[in-house]
């Protein structure tokens, strides 16, 4: 069985439901998952640069967001010969990135808030 992820952005109740009976019609079965699209949509519209994506998950698989950092940020700096000044400002601005659009999700922001 073969599994196909659909990603609609600012779909209203009939878009998806045009999109389900075209499925449906070509033989296919359709299984809704809001939360997932919604994941899927909200990490998909935050636009990290490629250093941000780069320095921000490096840092998380070395374990420098452990509560006992097992990596330093100069360590991270190092790694992609920036200093440790650019290496934290790639990941502030990743993190409010991320942060920004989550609590636009889930907490109490809207669009005016977030810059």
């Amino acid at each position: 069985m073969e599994f196909f992820y659909v990603i609609l952005f600012n779909a209203n109740r009939s878009a998806i439901d045009r999109i389900k009976s075209i499925i449906e019609e070509k033989g296919y079965v359709f299984d809704f998952s809001r939360n997932l699209i919604r994941h899927e949509i909200r990490i998909s519209s935050t636009v990290l640069t490629r250093r941000e994506r780069d320095i921000l998950e490096y840092a998380y698989k070395k374990g420098y967001f452990e509560v006992n950092r097992k990596v330093k940020l100069e360590d991270i700096a190092n790694k992609f010969h920036v200093t440790k000044t650019t290496a934290n400002f790639h990941l502030r601005n990743a993190i409010k990135k991320i942060t920004g659009d989550y609590l636009l999700d889930y907490g109490n922001l809207d669009n005016s808030d977030y810059i």
